[in-house]
């Protein structure tokens, strides 16, 4: 190999090398500052009851109220004509 290809080849591989560190410095860092927020899974959610295809609320109704009593927000959610989308 003649001595300008490598010369070539030795400063391709050296950027090669270099942007991959930095890549990988980089990634590294970002890793360390994350903006998103963890929930605190000690405290209990709200619950959000959902009643199946022509289902009575009733029983989610109950079931919202020993939810309610245990401390957690509870909602029951009724839709037109029992759920089955028909008008």
């Amino acid at each position: 190999m003649s001595p300008q290809r490598r010369g070539a080849l030795a400063a391709l591989v050296a950027f090669v090398v270099l942007a991959v560190l930095i890549v990988v410095v980089g990634t590294h860092r970002l890793a360390g500052r994350s903006t998103t927020s963890f929930v605190d899974q000690a405290t209990p959610g709200p619950v959000l009851l959902v009643p199946g295809y022509g289902g009575s609320t009733a029983s989610l109704q109950v079931l919202a109220a020993a939810l309610r009593a245990g401390g957690r927000a509870a909602q029951v959610l009724t839709f037109d004509a029992d759920g089955t989308g028909e008008p």
